[in-house]
């Protein structure tokens, strides 16, 4: 996923992947030390969930956060976040009609 995610990024010349992460702690460790721009997160990941992992970012380091769902399905977590924390949502229903 991360370097499917990486590729369609970087498809697009103004844009820059700077560091990817395998969990929620890890990219935390690099959020502070690359400083990144934006960042992509999962909702599942191992470790510390997307949802944590969002958290401290807003709290320690606040920017821009794409919340990506690998996993396809709303867990519940989704519409959590959905209703409480973001400015936009889109779901994976969305997409019908594209």
């Amino acid at each position: 996923m991360r370097q499917l995610i990486t590729d369609i990024v970087e498809s697009r010349r103004e844009f820059l992947v700077v560091g990817t992460a395998r969990d929620g702690a890890e990219a935390i460790q690099k959020i502070r030390s690359l400083r990144p721009d934006i960042v992509t997160l999962d909702f599942e990941m191992p470790g510390m969930d997307g949802l944590t992992t969002l958290s401290k970012i807003m709290s320690e380091m606040p920017r821009p956060v794409v919340m990506l769902s690998a996993a396809g399905s709303d867990s519940g977590t989704q519409t959590q976040f959905a209703r409480s924390n973001s400015e936009r949502w889109i779901s994976s229903e969305s997409r019908r009609g594209w």
